[in-house]
């Protein structure tokens, strides 16, 4: 049966092989992306996440008591706070924990930390094959695309970093996977769950509470429609569906928006205080939206075309897709064009300092799922995607090996830049500039002798601090004195120019944990395709 035929059957039934190949494939990219991790907490947003992270296995709540961290706001009794919500630090206590469990300290618990999105990234990837079997996909193309979801996709930068955009693509992916099944299935329980899965985003940013209504559509799969007659709310509001499956996934979603309320009330005294209206010397949050939108689409400097190529290919499928599961590519739509809306309205549309326009990037699992099964299956079109493929893999392999920082500094940009200076999307671009960054890094030795391995407080004893603090105005000259902006990204590559009692880990353990990792992956894999392998290898 070829994929395109089986697309026809929505809510193909799993498998334990299936089950086998979701599991293998969530331990292979895994250890994939550990291994192309930073290794280091890459921006001073996760700077913050971890010091809550630490904290809280010390028994201090969510403070921040790291006494050099900017933009703390003061809560009750004088504790400092961040103005984040408590998703990602919550995420990384089990690793923070093994960190000190290992015997290691805050460079090892750092380094931990820097794997977050890493773990939970590479579970959406083994629930996007899943989704792609109860679509109807063959077992090998479904494979197939679960990797160039990992890897082609800007899933694999978003997970390789603290920038917790990932995490947000993860939970709005599993959130509408559990909704469609819920429909499917006809079941309230699963409902709830979705609905509690997708409302956590607001435990990472508030903001994203506005795609809830939208992902929740995919509940609504199957549904009998009031007739095409004169049009009656009421007939619409009667729906059963809606009372069985909208309004419990509501009610799920209303599960972590009371946490939220009560984080925010133990912290500042009131449930609808982020934080966010103290922070001092930020620029305004809303900007022009027609400024973002064409910024966003067509910039040469944020164009989420350029950072994501698949994504074209992929809003073609559309239309065949809406005659499948209408209704998942509604939610899907729906979401897509909300989040478009909303980052488009933000004075930091850009979503800096980070590699490509991460606020739509956390798109990629949702807009990924129609890509060679709703169409481009066939044809010319088939091989398009085969050609899009490595172009696609090359543009997100360029957004781990280099960390994001030099593009910045090499420009002499303002922290704010923007704010004060956004033409500047329409003549600089990252992805222009990488290939040249890259073959430096690569090819060329260290323009001074650094004196330290990155800027910034505690330089002297933790590589895996983030950077932050002053620089002078000439900063393509300050920053030829810090190694980490003339090594590659990874850490198997980076760790070794540091001296050995810098080191956050073991070089030699991580990189065999991570191979018994992906090893332990490939024999889940083999367990999962053995049959279909054999099929097609003509051996039964």
């Amino acid at each position: 049966m070829t994929e395109s035929s089986a697309s026809t059957s929505p809510g193909v039934p799993l498998s334990r092989d299936d089950w086998w190949t979701a599991v293998g494939l969530t331990l292979c990219v895994l250890a994939a992306y550990v291994l192309t991790g930073p290794g280091r907490i890459d921006i001073i947003d996760g700077q913050l996440r971890y010091d809550v992270t630490r904290s809280l296995l010390d028994g201090a709540g969510f403070q921040v008591r790291d006494p050099v961290l900017p933009h703390k706001v003061a809560g009750l009794e004088g504790r400092q706070y961040a103005f984040y919500g408590p998703g990602a630090s919550v995420l990384g206590l089990p690793l923070v924990w093994l960190a000190r469990s290992l015997g290691g300290d805050r460079n090892t618990e750092m380094f931990f930390f820097s794997l977050t999105s890493a773990f939970v990234v590479s579970a959406c990837v083994g629930a996007f094959y899943l989704l792609r079997r109860r679509l109807g996909g063959t077992e090998l193309r479904s494979t197939a695309w679960a990797f160039f979801l990992a890897f082609g996709t800007p899933l694999w930068p978003l997970a390789t970093t603290v920038f917790d955009q990932g995490q947000h693509a993860a939970v709005l992916f599993l959130a509408t996977t559990l909704g469609w099944e819920a429909a499917l299935r006809q079941n309230r329980a699963i409902a709830v769950l979705a609905g509690v899965v997708g409302g956590s985003v607001v435990l990472f940013q508030e903001g994203l509470l506005l795609l809830l209504p939208f992902v929740g559509l995919c509940t609504l799969e199957g549904a009998h429609w009031p007739g095409r007659g004169r049009f009656d709310p009421w007939a619409w509001i009667r729906m059963p569906e809606l009372r069985s499956r909208y309004l419990p996934f509501a009610l799920g979603c209303a599960v972590p928006f009371a946490l939220w309320l009560l984080f925010n009330f133990v912290r500042f005294g009131s449930p609808f205080d982020s934080g966010k209206a103290d922070i001092a010397g930020h620029p305004p949050i809303w900007g022009s939206p027609v400024a973002g939108f064409f910024g966003l689409l067509f910039s040469p400097g944020k164009s989420i075309f350029l950072f994501f190529p698949s994504l074209l290919p992929s809003l073609l499928c559309i239309r065949a897709w809406w005659r499948k599961t209408p209704l998942l590519c509604l939610a899907v739509v729906a979401t897509t064009v909300v989040q478009l809306a909303v980052a488009s309205s933000l004075t930091f549309w850009g979503s800096d300092w980070a590699w490509g326009p991460r606020y739509l990037m956390l798109l990629a699992p949702l807009l990924t799922i129609p890509l060679g099964l709703f169409g481009f299956t066939q044809g010319f079109g088939k091989w398009i995607l085969f050609a899009l493929v490595p172009i696609a893999i090359g543009v997100q392999l360029m957004g781990i090996l280099v960390d994001q920082h030099p593009f910045f500094f090499e420009r002499n940009l303002s922290a704010y830049f923007w704010y004060y200076a956004p033409e500047t999307y329409w003549h600089e671009s990252q992805l222009f500039a990488r290939p040249a960054e890259i073959a430096r890094i690569f090819t060329q030795p260290f323009p001074l002798p650094p004196i330290a391995f990155r800027p910034g407080p505690y330089q002297e004893i933790w590589p895996t601090y983030c950077i932050f603090g002053g620089r002078p105005f000439e900063s393509h000259l300050w920053m030829q004195r810090f190694a980490v902006f003339y090594l590659p990204r990874p850490w198997p590559l980076w760790i070794g120019f540091v001296p050995a009692w810098q080191k956050p880990v073991s070089s030699v353990l991580m990189l065999g944990a991570s191979l018994s990792v992906g090893c332990a992956g490939l024999l889940g894999l083999g367990l999962g395709l053995r049959r279909r392998l054999a099929q097609n290898l003509g051996m039964s």
